[in-house]
């Protein structure tokens, strides 16, 4: 099974970095089928890639790094086939038992995959969502976009679940996951860098917000990346949602200083007030859209501290 893993992403990587004068020489539809195939024998035997946990993180990021920084991965179907590989092969008592006392080196590898695994793919610069970018395909970034609507549900809503899972009876653990997934991913969709920049940098500086405005490359004014800053104006409201659904029924219970790393409000402040945000969403036609959407679904999160007699102090500062 390693021998498997760490085969495919070998020479997939060779393969899919190997150019002529006439472009790339194999599709990225290449390894889908390959990775395909492991996860569907997770189906029969969920244990399967538990063990090989790490050396999925590894080969997975690996095989990323080195072929975004040499080609433009724009199939969706890689995309989805990565994540459910590391959703798969994340150990949960669901799927494996360990003794008490590999609890500490389990749960370090359930936090690997998560922040090194899952978050950065669903945070990089070329993750593709849906096919609307393709020659003759529908206007990208819209809100009728039904792939793209897919897949963000997909992948938020099985972080959901395997958050719940690793956390098992760890109290607040799965809503500390969550909230860091979130601020990551909300404020990777809003920075401007290639994927090799993208590589350089762990997913603790991506959570940080940034004070700079947006503004992309020299090649910036072309159609292609025209339509995938107005697919990331998308993708960012639609995890931008998601997480104002989430959050919403703790806007108005105050949180100790002991679970800073729980706290809401300022949560908000550094993913929805972040300075590129209205950049980002002026870039395609249809920002005004999603503006009002998260507006809307803000406004909604909010009026739930005043009408349900939460403490002053809670309500003013979530307004």
């Amino acid at each position: 099974l390693r021998a498997a893993i760490a085969g495919i992403f070998q020479v997939g990587t060779a393969l899919l970095t190997l150019e002529t004068s006439d472009g790339p020489v194999v599709s990225l539809g290449w390894p889908v089928r390959l990775i395909e195939v492991l996860v569907r024998k997770t189906e029969a035997e969920p244990q399967l890639l538990v063990p090989a946990a790490r050396l999925c993180l590894e080969a997975v990021r690996n095989f990323v790094a080195e072929v975004s920084c040499r080609r433009i991965l724009d199939v969706p179907e890689l995309w989805r086939a990565l994540l459910q590989l590391m959703l798969r092969a994340a150990p949960t008592s669901a799927r494996a038992l360990w003794p008490g006392a590999k609890d500490k080196e389990v749960e370090g590898v359930q936090l690997q995959l998560w922040r090194r695994g899952l978050v950065w793919l669903l945070g990089h610069p070329q993750l593709q969502d849906s096919r609307s970018t393709e020659t003759g395909a529908s206007e990208p970034g819209g809100p009728s976009d039904a792939e793209a609507n897919t897949f963000w549900s997909w992948s938020l809503g099985e972080m959901t679940t395997l958050a719940q899972e690793m956390a098992g009876n760890r109290g607040t653990g799965s809503g500390r996951l969550l909230l860091y997934a979130y601020r990551t991913i909300l404020n990777s969709l809003v920075r401007p860098q290639s994927a090799q920049d993208y590589a350089r940098e762990s997913n603790e500086d991506l959570s940080a917000t940034g004070t700079e405005g947006y503004a992309g490359d020299s090649s910036s004014s072309n159609s292609s990346d025209s339509c995938r800053l107005a697919t990331k104006a998308a993708a960012w409201s639609r995890v931008a949602v998601s997480m104002l659904g989430y959050v919403g029924p703790a806007v108005g219970r105050p949180t100790s200083a002991e679970d800073a790393d729980l706290q809401v409000l300022p949560l908000l402040k550094q993913t929805l007030l972040n300075v590129r945000v209205p950049c980002l969403l002026s870039t395609g036609p249809h920002g005004p859209t999603w503006s009002r959407s998260v507006l809307e679904k803000l406004v909604s999160v909010l009026t739930g501290p005043v009408t349900s007699g939460a403490p002053l102090v809670v309500v003013r500062d979530a307004v």
